[in-house]
Formats: structure tokens, C-alpha cells, sequence
């Protein structure tokens, strides 16, 4: 509920696809090489903090979306094009 709340604060008011954003940044995160890792910007490195789930996996619940974005190999883009953000990208 309060993650539903927050994406759509920070997101929907933007003009964002505030649901594809959020499961894109774990998608990308999860896809983030070890080397770029404390080589972004101060708010890269805060949301890859945040988007990064914890490693290991657990047999007794079904995988929940965020999760299955989190551990997809298919490309993040394509996955949620309504969602034209790239949240780790370093330039």
C-alpha cells in the first residue's frame, strides 16, 4: 500500500508509468556490473541501494513481480517501455 502510495507520488504526478519504473529500476539494478558499483552519482548509488534485492531464493511463496523483474534475463527495456528512465546508467 505504501509503495503503491510513494510510486505514484514520485512517479504518476511526472507523467511516469510509475508501476513500470519501479519494476524496470529492479530489473536494471539486478543487471548492474560489480564494477560499476560506487562509480555513480550520490543518488545512483542510493537507488541501486534500494532496488537491489537480497540475494537467495525461497521455495515456500511464489516469486512476487518485483521479484521476477529483479531476476529476469530479458532486457529491461523492452521488458517496460512505458518507462523511458535508465536509472544507473553512468555517463
Amino acid at each position: 500500500m505504501i509503495n503503491n502510495k510513494v510510486r505514484c507520488l514520485c512517479l504518476c504526478r511526472r507523467g511516469k508509468d510509475g508501476k513500470a519504473c519501479v519494476l524496470k529500476a529492479l530489473c536494471q539494478a539486478a543487471r548492474r556490473n560489480d564494477s560499476d558499483v560506487g562509480k555513480g552519482t550520490f543518488m545512483q548509488e542510493i537507488l541501486f541501494s534500494i532496488f537491489t534485492l537480497p540475494s537467495g531464493s525461497y521455495d515456500v511463496d511464489p516469486k512476487t513481480r518485483y521479484e521476477l523483474a529483479h531476476d529476469s534475463i530479458n532486457d529491461c527495456d523492452h521488458l517496460y517501455p512505458t518507462c523511458s528512465d535508465s536509472f544507473f546508467t553512468l555517463n
